[in-house]
């Protein structure tokens, strides 16, 4: 197991620099001359060559990205072109909120998606279970800015239940965290119905219909344990897709998250913003994909058995190698 994270820390280093250096590429593309945004639209040309200067934006992109890096490596992603900020500190002051509001989310997609599975697979083909199939691949197929400017129209708007925008209080996450919890609800019943289904038809279901256990003791004690495993790998990549796309939901609703400040970044072309966003972001999902594997590895005895033999075959080998050189 500690040679399997141990890799998996080593193949995420060139997947991180290979993402910060696309994103340097398509930031240096892009049309606009960030100069001109900082130095001002009435300013003369000397004064944003000068500007550019100072940004060392005439450097090289292979200095420049050297630079980012190096930085990077000792904890720190520069200063922001705009607010004159450190990036590395406006970030961590706003990643709580990116967080409380994934953690949020994901937990209430879970209590939500994982008993309209279980139902809907033992109500197989009759109109429960097309019912709940419809409403995953409506909420799966909706836009999620659709249908979170739809909850602030009728929630916010028309009834005034809850604030539109803001963090001022706890209703205050209600819309955006049930506007992102709604898809990820539906895509963990789609994958809990199809896991259910392919379990409750294994032998030892049928073994223990047979002795006379009850169905609900069948069901949720036996099956479900089993039908969990692959939902844990769905929930782990859901919770890293809300960490990146909270973008809308914060943006929506006016929430200072890292979404919206990656946004703010990504319009005013703040090359150290958005680099230090995107990499801090992509570190984020690659562990929490690591950890999701190190808990699937440990939940999961297939496995386990697996890295179990691996250990005894390497031993096994070691010994055969150690009598002989004896």
């Amino acid at each position: 197991m500690i040679r399997y994270v141990v890799k998996r820390l080593l193949i995420m280093i060139p997947i991180l620099l290979g993402i910060s250096f696309i994103v340097l590429i398509l930031i240096d593309l892009a049309p606009g001359d960030v100069a001109r945004t900082v130095a001002g639209v009435e300013a003369e040309d000397w004064e944003v060559e000068q500007v550019r200067e100072q940004l060392h934006l005439n450097d090289p992109l292979i200095v420049r990205y050297g630079r980012f890096i190096w930085n990077a490596v000792h904890g720190t992603f520069g200063t922001s072109f705009i607010n004159k900020k450190d990036v590395m500190h406006d970030m961590m002051s706003r990643f709580p909120y990116t967080v409380l509001l994934a953690t949020l989310s994901v937990t209430i997609a879970v209590f939500i998606g994982i008993p309209i599975g279980v139902y809907s697979s033992t109500n197989q083909y009759t109109w429960k279970d097309n019912l709940a199939i419809f409403l995953a691949l409506f909420c799966v197929s909706m836009p999620p800015f659709w249908f979170a400017l739809l909850l602030v129209q009728l929630f916010a708007v028309k009834l005034g239940w809850v604030p539109s925008a803001g963090v001022a209080s706890w209703k205050s996450w209600f819309l955006p965290t049930f506007s992102l919890a709604v898809a990820y609800a539906a895509s963990i019943a789609r994958q809990m119905r199809s896991n259910m289904l392919e379990v409750i038809r294994q032998d030892y279901i049928v073994t223990s219909r047979a002795k006379g256990l009850h169905e609900g003791t069948v069901l949720f004690r036996h099956a479900l344990k089993n039908a969990l495993i692959p939902v844990i790998q769905t929930v782990g990549g859901l919770y890293s897709m809300a960490l990146g796309g909270a973008l809308i939901a914060e943006t929506i609703f006016s929430m200072p998250g890292l979404g919206s400040y990656s946004l703010t970044a990504l319009t005013n072309r703040d090359y150290p913003a958005i680099q230090g966003s995107v990499l801090f972001l992509s570190t984020v999902s690659c562990t929490m994909i690591l950890l999701i594997d190190i808990v699937f590895a440990f939940v999961d005895p297939r496995i386990r058995s697996q890295y179990a033999r691996t250990r005894k075959k390497a031993g096994k080998g070691a010994a055969k190698r150690g009598k002989a050189e004896a």
